[in-house]
């Protein structure tokens, strides 16, 4: 974990190789209606949001969204950066529980020093007013502000 103008970030400390397991984002599971009045709290207080919403799409169609605070019970994961280019994805993954748990993947080999990032949105992402710092050559210019769940 280092600092930077992005804030914390998350940096590997040995080589990763593509399609390997980094880290679990670990919080606290939340209903929509928590992470919406949370939402509204940190606005409000200027306080860091740790809120990740992931939709996970079954074969027939339908949605499960899972949200995860990691802002109290967290682990390192909820310190990797936004980026449009990233080095590493998010998945969802089962293991005898009926509530996904999400899992950050190599998408590419990391070097060791290395900042661990993905993209906190998707190709279809509604773009925010906050500006993205990722640097990337494709870089979209501004956060997304949803994943369009």
């Amino acid at each position: 974990i280092f600092g930077s103008e992005k804030g914390h970030g998350l940096v590997a400390e040995n080589e990763i190789h593509k399609g390997e397991f980094i880290i679990e984002y670990m919080g606290e599971y939340l209903n929509l209606e928590a992470v919406n009045e949370r939402q509204v709290y940190q606005r409000e207080n200027d306080k860091m949001n740790y809120i990740l919403s992931l939709a996970e799409v079954f074969g027939n169609g339908e949605k499960e969204i899972v949200h995860i605070d990691a802002g109290k019970l967290g682990n390192a994961a909820r310190f990797a950066n936004h980026s449009c280019s990233p080095n590493s994805k998010l998945y969802p993954v089962r293991v005898e529980n009926d509530i996904a748990r999400i899992a950050i993947f190599a998408e590419r080999f990391i070097e060791p020093g290395e900042e661990i990032t993905y993209d906190y949105g998707s190709a279809e992402s509604t773009l925010s007013e906050r500006k993205c710092q990722c640097g990337s050559r494709c870089c979209r210019h501004f956060m997304p502000s949803d994943i369009n769940l």
